[in-house]
């Protein structure tokens, strides 16, 4: 993939994130949302890697064993709200990366032509 279709395929995954805030980490529409854009992530070069590492770290979900009798977990649905805000923070920063990135190869192509004319 290049760059411009990876910076619109996680716009597409940031607009996905107002969809599922009203879902929870064990519906099948989050789950689809995570994986496709771990997909998305895996393509980027290298440089990136801090922030993929990070975005995989994010736990979605409370990880205490020890609830009761009690299914429903308040801290779940809290857990789940701050995970999705940290991912949202982590893809735009991509972005934000990515465009800044391709603004400077241009440049940085045109100095070279003129370096080589003028040589």
């Amino acid at each position: 993939m290049k760059i411009n279709e990876i910076i619109n395929s996680l716009n597409k995954k940031l607009k996905e994130i107002k969809n599922i805030r009203n879902l929870n980490s064990r519906e099948p529409g989050f789950k689809s949302w995570y994986v496709s854009t771990l997909s998305i992530l895996k393509n980027l070069p290298g440089t990136y890697f801090k922030d993929v590492a990070g975005f995989k770290k994010i736990s979605f979900a409370d990880t205490k064993y020890h609830r009761g009798k009690n299914i429903y977990n308040p801290a779940d649905t809290n857990r789940y709200n701050m995970g999705l805000s940290e991912a949202e923070n982590i893809l735009k920063r991509i972005i934000m990366q990515a465009q800044k990135s391709l603004v400077q190869k241009p440049a940085e192509a045109k100095n070279k032509k003129a370096d080589k004319k003028s040589d």
